[in-house]
Parts: C-alpha cells; structure tokens; sequence
C-alpha cells in the first residue's frame, strides 16, 4: 500500500471525476451491478440491524447512494453520510435538498480513516464497497471508537480469492483506483480484533455466471431469474469447505460488545 496520503488523494481524484459526470470511468462495469440484486442485500443486513428507529446511522463511504440513506431514514433512524469525495457529497446534498428527510441527514466530506466524531457517537456503521479501499486496521479503529457499546456494524465488500474475478482486475486497471484491495482471510481475520460475534455472509459464486445470461440476453428478468436459481444453489455449496473462496462478494456484520 503506497504511502497514506498519496493514495487518498488519488482515491479523492478518482471518485471526483467518477461523481463529477463528466466521464464514463467504471461505465462499462455496471452490467455487473443491479438494484434487485442490491436489495437482496439489503434485506439481510436490515434483519441483522433490527429495530432502527431512533438509532444514529454513520453511512461510511456513501458514495451518491441517496436511496440507502432514505432506507436508513424511513426506518425511524437519522443519519449521518460521510465520503471522501466532495463531487459525491455535492451529490447527495443536490439529491436531497427538496426531500422531506433532508432534517434528518447530515452530508459531511471526510475521510473515513480519520473520523472527527466523538467517541460512543453512533448505534450503527455500514459501507458498502468501501472497507477495500482504506487501511482496514487503521479504519476498524476509528469505527470502533465511535460505535457505541452494544453498536453493531456491516459491510459489503468484494474479496480478492476468486482466480477469475482477479485476472479480470488486472485486465482491468483503468477501471478501478490503484491502491484498491478486495479483501483476503488476513483481511477478514482483522474484524475480529476490534469487534464481536463477528459472521461472514459469501455471496456469488455460481451466480457470477448469470452476468454471461444479462450479456447475451440483455433482458433483466431473464437474468434475475437465472441469478436467484444460481444463488440459491450457491447456498448448498458454500456448505463444502473452501468454497467460499470462489465468492465475488462477502456481507461482514459484528457488534461491540466491549471497549
């Protein structure tokens, strides 16, 4: 990982002109990506939630993910949306401006390895895609302070153990920041150190192969419907050891239980 403060710069550079609109970097990427697939996500990292009203929300890394931040809201939680990019916050702040939730969010620019918050500040911290951009032990720290005691947190991030998704990354650079590290065990095993009742939700293995149906096909229903029959098979599957290697995605939850 090259030195702290060359490579946040260069991942605030990049995301800018992402959320600027003036290029179509990463525009090729978003066959890999659908809201119905985001939202099956999303279920699950709501039931591990639980009852959110009146719980302080730290969205990490929010990107211009404007619907997760009313998901957050219409569930009775106010929340607090940092990014290191001043184009995304600019975003979300335009998106929200005329919204009835726009009181109950707070847009701050921040970089998410050094949080200016107050210790014991937030019920709950989610990021999605965010966690393989950072230092891990240094941004598990600073989460870890200012969660609460009895916090929970989760996140969604790629992992860096399936050989084809790799040698695609590779064939890839232009697409992504330079210092990016999908996650591998040692990076995992790291939650552990900071949190408790840490569990690990893989994701997507045999249903990678859907991606070829929605390419050839390009009808989206045709591909959800061959994406949730794949999925479910990769749910037996992952019961064999080693398996989960083969996984694009990872859903990470713990609590803090302790200081």
């Amino acid at each position: 990982m090259r030195e702290s403060e060359d490579r946040k710069a260069t991942e605030k550079r990049m995301h800018d002109i992402a959320f600027s609109g003036t290029t179509d970097y990463r525009k090729k990427q978003e066959i890999f990506y659908s809201n119905d697939i985001q939202d099956t996500e999303f279920e699950y990292i709501f039931e591990v939630f639980g009852d959110l009203r009146d719980k302080k929300v730290l969205i990490y890394g929010v990107g211009d993910q404007t619907s997760l931040i009313k998901d957050f809201i219409d569930r009775g939680a106010s929340v607090t949306a940092i990014d290191i990019s001043s184009e995304a916050v600019k975003r979300i702040k335009e998106n929200i401006a005329h919204n009835d939730y726009k009181n109950k969010c707070d847009v701050l620019e921040m970089d998410c390895e050094n949080l200016t918050f107050e210790k014991d500040s937030f019920d709950i911290v989610f990021g999605r895609a965010i966690i393989h951009h950072l230092d891990i032990a240094k941004s598990l720290e600073k989460i870890h302070y200012v969660l609460k005691n009895g916090g929970k947190v989760a996140f969604v991030e790629p992992l860096g153990t399936n050989p084809v998704i790799q040698l695609y990354r590779r064939l890839t650079p232009k697409d992504r920041t330079p210092d990016e590290h999908p996650l591998l065990s040692s990076d995992l095993a790291l939650f552990s150190e900071y949190f408790d009742r840490v569990h690990f939700k893989y994701l997507y293995a045999l249903a990678l192969l859907a991606f070829i149906v929605r390419m050839t096909t390009k009808n989206d229903g045709v591909f959800m419907k061959s994406f949730n029959s794949l999925r479910k098979i990769d749910d037996v599957l992952l019961k064999i050891p080693g398996y989960r290697l083969l996984c694009w995605d990872v859903i990470i939850s713990a609590e803090k239980t302790s200081h």
